[in-house]
């Protein structure tokens, strides 16, 4: 059985059609380190960011 297989069984199907709070848990748990969110309203955040450029047309 393929990953893709695997990774529907074991999360995608109990998180979607059976609302599994266990299984978002396990599955937020292991990608945890793999995804960086950042938002606006950090302080480190806001300084490494651009300028925001605006184009009226």
């Amino acid at each position: 059985m393929g990953k893709e297989a695997k990774f529907r069984r074991n999360f995608e199907m109990p998180i979607q059609k059976e609302n599994s709070q266990v299984q978002s848990i396990v599955l937020k748990k292991l990608i945890q380190p793999f995804i960086l969110r950042r938002v606006k309203t950090d302080k480190d955040i806001i300084k490494d960011l651009p300028d925001k450029v605006e184009h009226k047309l």
